[in-house]
């Protein structure tokens, strides 16, 4: 599961940006032009109350947004949408971000929190991970078992940090 969390201050333009990079990013994934396959296709899911958008990428493969209450969510995950939208818990409170992000800042621009071994596994099914330098690394890169990366603005100047988290 991937989750990206920002907050907007204009939810309305927010909207209709990610709404014309709908079609463009559909376009990023074709269907193969051999053997089964699908094309990419959104559709709207009503998750916990909240309209999102879920672009269908292959069976079991699918990427969702949704803007609400000056949020923006990006995820690889319908849950993890509706379990935000819901407040049943605090992400905060899951041991693997305390592991990936427990020390960043209280007051955040936007935050980024993924399992990399499922996003690893995400660009496997698509088909993005079969190049030899890719393979060359990819031992070490199973090791990394959660990316945070976090974001905060001051007055003068946007401060970034990436964590990862390897045993």
């Amino acid at each position: 599961m991937a989750l990206i969390l920002a907050r907007t201050a204009h939810p309305d333009r927010t909207r209709a940006i990610l709404a014309n990079l709908e079609a463009p990013l559909a376009q990023l994934f074709p269907p193969p032009s051999s053997g089964p396959g699908q094309a990419a296709e959104w559709n709207d899911v009503p998750v916990a109350g909240v309209d999102a958008h879920q672009l269908s990428i292959a069976p079991g493969v699918e990427l969702e947004y949704a803007v609400f209450r000056g949020l923006v969510v990006v995820s690889t995950s319908l849950r993890a949408m509706g379990a935000i939208a819901r407040h049943q818990h605090s992400l905060a409170d899951s041991p693997s971000y305390q592991a990936a992000l427990g020390g960043s800042p209280t007051k955040v621009t936007s935050l980024l929190f993924a399992d990399f071994s499922q996003l690893l596994n995400l660009g496997e099914q698509m088909g993005l991970t079969s190049g030899a330098r890719l393979s060359a690394v990819r031992p070490d890169l199973e090791r990394i078992r959660t990316v945070g990366l976090t974001s905060s603005s001051g007055e003068a100047d946007t401060t970034a940090e990436l964590f990862l988290q390897i045993p």
